[in-house]
């Protein structure tokens, strides 16, 4: 839940007039989240000036801990608990990401009455995987799943961008963790199969952070509210 006196509690304050908001995020969260968010916030405060900084999950929340931008855009939980407040703007379910012509996609044919079929992670033992570099909670939640369904994939290329690994994964250079905001959003250069994970894993909670004394500003503040309106409405499923 949003903290007491954040910008989703109590009353609304007058809309800001001009003002400046730093905003850290990845290129993943840029092209699939800000990308709808942005035009939106535009339209409603024309003089308000966003800017990007772009980095990868450790470094954006080292970034909003030292006040280098307003807030960042994260994965919750953090590396780094207790030390920034967050604020949920939306969940994503974690999949697996195929080529249409990998194997174990043939072995689960497309399905109306499934749109995500079930894929043990052991079945992904020494396969070729395109894996997301460290010090993202992707990597982290590769090893678990490594770990808990004791499969070693065969890593043939980490990547920092989830959307670089996506279109690599559909063009067969081997399986990727992904998210089903990336499978319905993000184009890839080939037809992609994506599935459910055995065994299950959380969605990802995608929160803006900032620390904790840190005083907002309105503009912030109203990024964050926009932020918020069109993650209920466009981002609920995924």
């Amino acid at each position: 839940p949003a903290p007491r006196g954040g910008p989703r509690g109590g009353r609304r304050a007058p809309p800001p007039g001009r003002g400046h908001v730093t905003v850290g995020a990845s290129d993943y969260r840029e092209t699939i989240f800000l990308a709808e968010v942005l035009p939106v916030f535009h339209r409603l405060y024309p003089l308000i000036e966003v800017s990007l900084t772009e980095g990868r999950t450790k470094v954006l929340e080292q970034m909003a801990l030292e006040g280098a931008v307003d807030f960042s855009l994260v994965i919750t939980p953090l590396f780094h608990p207790g030390t920034l407040t967050t604020i949920e703007l939306y969940q994503e379910r974690i999949l697996i990401a195929l080529s249409e012509k990998h194997r174990l996609a043939k072995q689960h044919p497309a399905s109306p009455s499934e749109e995500f079929p079930v894929i043990d992670f052991h079945d992904l033992d020494r396969e070729p995987f395109i894996k997301i570099k460290e010090g993202q909670q992707m990597d982290v939640l590769f090893r678990e799943l490594c770990r808990m369904s004791r499969a070693s994939p065969r890593v043939v290329l980490e990547s920092e961008s989830m959307i670089a690994a996506a279109t690599l994964a559909s063009v067969g250079l081997g399986a990727a963790l992904t998210t089903e905001t990336l499978v319905r959003r993000a184009g890839t250069a080939k037809p992609l199969r994506a599935f459910s994970v055995e065994p299950p894993v959380p969605p990802r909670i995608v929160a803006a952070a900032y620390r904790s004394e840190r005083y907002l500003s309105k503009a912030a503040r109203a990024l964050i509210r926009v932020m918020t309106d069109v993650a209920a409405s466009r981002f609920q499923n995924g």
